[in-house]
């Protein structure tokens, strides 16, 4: 979940799942507007971080560059 003080704007699951069906930052951005640039990012390094480790299994998926040149980049940098 995402707060600033009291008020929760969204949490990591509703990013995550715009993210998946194939919203944008800007779309993302648009639709919540209290969140913040970087609050997508940390949603998706958490979700990213949950995964981790847990016996997930690699799948294909030709049409999202998940070759060597993406995984090479920052953590923080969004494929979009």
């Amino acid at each position: 979940m995402f707060n600033r003080g009291r008020r929760v704007y969204c949490d990591v699951a509703t990013v995550v799942g715009m993210v998946a069906d194939g919203m944008g930052e800007e779309e993302i951005l648009k639709a919540y507007p209290n969140l913040e640039r970087e609050d997508v990012r940390e949603a998706l390094r958490y979700a990213a971080e949950a995964v981790r480790g847990r016996g997930s299994r690699p799948f294909e998926a030709p049409s999202l560059a998940c070759g060597p040149s993406w995984a090479a980049r920052s953590i923080g940098e969004a494929p979009w």
